[in-house]
């Protein structure tokens, strides 16, 4: 990352993603730092339970993951972290899948990824008796799905009233005369050009090859769970 920093022509550099256990201070310190790299980091728990965390052999606990957040909200205090989890892996009773939901209110990620455990050929995990019944799967992984929708608005309704910069991407796959792009937390912002703009502008042709790939700045005036909205303002 530091390496990559300087290169003239690059805007943004993003670290995408660590296995919790590779996940260093000298990393933190370096997203924190350097101003190319993004505030956002995916770090996957894949549970709250360290009993069902240990049957997965993550090598690591729920108090030392917790302390990962700590560090990495106080290195680099606009960050956004998002997850991956699994419900329903070998074995994992009510108590642990409790632990899970603690885990999810706790860290308040900006978003994660929910799966329900089903066997994968070749993993040490097929080992295991798939014992948690499907309806039980189904049940637990509505419940994470929910709460996370929750989470997720509440945090991008912080952003509502806010000016942020976003990467222009391409045009909205739901309406053409809007623009989408990401901002350095990783949301998604869907926004429109001022209404003084020439309608061509607002085209697919018009807008997008003149701010594809390119950095403005986006006062938010709307979200929901997985979008931002907003409007140009340096157009």
């Amino acid at each position: 990352l530091r390496k990559l920093d300087p290169i003239e022509g690059i805007e943004r550099i993003r670290f995408v993603t660590s296995h919790p256990g590779d996940m260093t201070r000298d990393i933190l310190e370096a997203v924190g730092e350097l101003p190319k790299v993004c505030e956002n980091l995916h770090m996957p728990a894949q549970s709250g339970s360290d009993r069902v965390l240990e049957r997965m052999r993550r090598q690591y606990t729920s108090e030392y993951y917790r302390g990962l957040v700590e560090m990495a909200r106080s290195l680099v205090p606009d960050i956004t972290i998002a997850s991956d989890f699994i419900v329903g892996f070998p074995g994992e009773a009510e108590d642990d899948f409790e632990d899970t939901v603690s885990l999810m209110k706790d860290v308040r990620y900006q978003n994660c990824f929910i799966f329900k455990y089903s066997p994968r050929t070749g993993t040490a995990a097929t080992e295991l008796k798939d014992d948690v019944p499907e309806e039980t799967k189904k049940r637990r992984n509505q419940i994470l799905l929910d709460l996370q929708s929750e989470i997720s608005k509440e945090r991008n309704r912080e952003v509502v009233g806010k000016s942020v910069e976003v990467l222009v991407e391409g045009t909205s796959k739901t309406d053409e005369c809007k623009l989408t792009g990401r901002t350095r937390q990783n949301q998604i912002v869907v926004f429109s050009l001022p209404e003084t703009c020439p309608p061509e502008r607002l085209s697919r042709a018009g807008g997008s090859a003149s701010l594809l790939g390119k950095l403005t700045n986006i006062d938010i005036v709307d979200s929901t769970d997985l979008t931002l909205f907003g409007v140009i303002n340096e157009f």
